[in-house]
C-alpha cells in the first residue's frame, strides 16, 4: 500500500515538508526553495534556487538576502503537518506556514509580514512566493487567480485567494510569482495577513486539475473548521477558569 502520511523534516542543510504527491524542500540556512517534486512522474518543477519572495517599499527592495536569518519549527495535526519558516532582520519579519495533508495532493501556503521598525512602514507590493520553473513548461491556462502549469503530463495548479493574483512569465525562462499589491501602511508591531495560496499536483488534462483542486479545497475546509471550534473551546475554557477565580476570591 502507497505510504500517504504527510512529513516533514528539519536538519543541517535542508527543511523539507510532502507526502505521497508533492514534496518542497528549502535551504536550511538561506530559506529558498531549492525543490519542488511532483512525486507522479516524477517531475522536479525548481529549475535553478528560488528567489521565494520580494517585499517592494518605494524605492527599497528585500529579499532572502536582506532578511538573512531563517528560523524553522515544525507543527502536526491531526489532517496533516506544518512547516514554520520565519526570516528576519532588525526591520522585517517574513513568516511562511506550509501544510500539507496526510490524505490528499495539495500545499497551503500562509503568510504574513511583520513591521518591526519602530515606526509606520508603508508597503507597496508582496510577492510572497516565486519559483522557476523547468524550461519547456508551459502556462495552459492563465487567470487573475489562479494558473496551469503542464510539463508533459504532469502540472501544477497555482492559486491564490482574494486580494492576490498570480504571475507567469517566460521573459528570463519560465517562472511564477504569487503576488498581493498594497499600499498597505503597517503600524509598529503590526502584522499584514496576506491571503492564503495553494499549489495543487495533477496529471493528464486539465479537468484533473480541478478534480484534485476540489478534494484540496475541502481539507482546508475541513482544517480551518477544526481550528475555529478549538479556539472557541479555548476560549471558553479561560472563561471558566476565570469565573472560577472570581468566584474562589468572592468565597
Amino acid at each position: 500500500m502507497k505510504e500517504i502520511r504527510a512529513y516533514t523534516k528539519v536538519d543541517a542543510g535542508t527543511a523539507c515538508i510532502g507526502n505521497a504527491w508533492l514534496e518542497r524542500s528549502w535551504s536550511f540556512f538561506l530559506g529558498n526553495t531549492i525543490g519542488l517534486i511532483q512525486k507522479a512522474g516524477p517531475v522536479e518543477w525548481c529549475r535553478n534556487k528560488a528567489p521565494e519572495f520580494r517585499l517592494e517599499m518605494g524605492a527599497e527592495s528585500l529579499g532572502i538576502m536582506e532578511l538573512g536569518y531563517t528560523q524553522w519549527s515544525e507543527e502536526y495535526m491531526p489532517e496533516g503537518v506544518a512547516l514554520l519558516m520565519d526570516q528576519d532582520n532588525e526591520q522585517w519579519i517574513f513568516s511562511k506556514k506550509t501544510v500539507v495533508f496526510h490524505g490528499c495532493a495539495g500545499v497551503l501556503h500562509g503568510c504574513k509580514l511583520y513591521n518591526l521598525t519602530g515606526g509606520q512602514a508603508a508597503v507597496d507590493r508582496v510577492a510572497m512566493d516565486i519559483l522557476l520553473l523547468p524550461e519547456t513548461s508551459m502556462c495552459s491556462e492563465c487567470q487573475e487567480r489562479h494558473v496551469a502549469i503542464q510539463f508533459g503530463n504532469q502540472g501544477l495548479l497555482v492559486g491564490v485567494d482574494e486580494n492576490g493574483y498570480v504571475e507567469f512569465s517566460e521573459a528570463e525562462g519560465p517562472r511564477y510569482a504569487v503576488v498581493s499589491d498594497g499600499p498597505r501602511v503597517l503600524e509598529p508591531g503590526a502584522a499584514w495577513v496576506l491571503p492564503d495560496m495553494y499549489i495543487v499536483p495533477f496529471s493528464g488534462e486539465l479537468d484533473q486539475a480541478w478534480a484534485a483542486h476540489g478534494l484540496f479545497m475541502k481539507a482546508v475546509q475541513a482544517m480551518k473548521a477544526r481550528q475555529a471550534e478549538q479556539r472557541i473551546a479555548e476560549m471558553a475554557a479561560l472563561k471558566e477558569i476565570e469565573r472560577s477565580h472570581v468566584n474562589g476570591t468572592n468565597n
